[in-house]
């Protein structure tokens, strides 16, 4: 609904402080050690969506470049983690929806790799999606 009433010129989109200069600044400078989740759990798909209806494009980039900089840093700590679920938790509070998403996945990846490398493979566990995709082929 907001979508129509803002093409029509109805409505005026302001941004909401979440996403004024001040957090644009933190996504353009440090965005890894920003408390998104605090803000939204979907701050990102927020920010894009409210970015296109207030037609603000500085606030795409500033997300965007906060998501190119925020997935290198969840990558490499999904990378080179060690299961322990009381910093895993403590992490996972500070991220976004989709970022938990990208942030397990890598961890999964990559005990699934350390058991392949380690030849117990016997212990690893099918991908559910990939498998119903592949059964779906």
């Amino acid at each position: 609904m907001a979508n129509a009433l803002v093409m029509r010129k109805y409505a005026i989109s302001n941004l909401p402080e979440r996403y004024q200069i001040a957090m644009q600044n933190v996504l353009r400078k440090g965005a890894e050690g920003a408390r998104l989740r605090d803000k939204s759990a979907n701050y990102f798909e927020v920010g894009l969506r409210i970015s296109w209806l207030a037609d603000k494009t500085e606030l795409a980039a500033a997300i965007f470049g906060g998501v190119l900089n925020r997935l290198r840093f969840i990558i490499d700590r999904s990378a080179f983690s060690q299961r322990d679920e009381s910093s895993e938790a403590e992490f996972l509070h500070l991220l976004t929806n989709f970022e938990q998403r990208i942030y397990l996945e890598g961890v999964e990846a990559n005990e699934s790799f350390d058991k392949w490398r380690h030849g117990s493979l016997s212990e690893l566990k099918p991908n559910l999606p990939l498998t119903l995709l592949r059964e779906r082929n």
